[in-house]
């Protein structure tokens, strides 16, 4: 079994494994980030132990591309993986 997400809402998720060393099976979607929770999904199938994804788009304003997704300004991620 493993934990959940934690962190600041949209800026910086983390998730890691359970106490038994599991891999990580969920993650609390964030309202109003389509991408970031597209790409949580897709990193689960992975198994990871331990994944933290930081959307770091507000760091990039002015950088072409930076509009990111339509709905949201996503355009910039960091990834740590397990």
């Amino acid at each position: 079994q493993s934990e959940g997400s934690n962190g600041k809402e949209g800026d910086d998720e983390s998730s890691e494994a359970g106490a038994d060393g599991g891999v990580i099976t969920t993650f609390e979607e964030i309202d109003g980030k389509p991408m970031y929770n597209e790409m949580m999904e897709s990193l689960l199938k992975l198994k990871p132990v331990s994944l933290e994804l930081t959307d770091d788009s507000d760091q990039h304003a002015g950088h072409a591309g930076s509009k990111g997704w339509e709905e949201s300004g996503e355009s910039h991620f960091s990834l740590q993986m397990v």
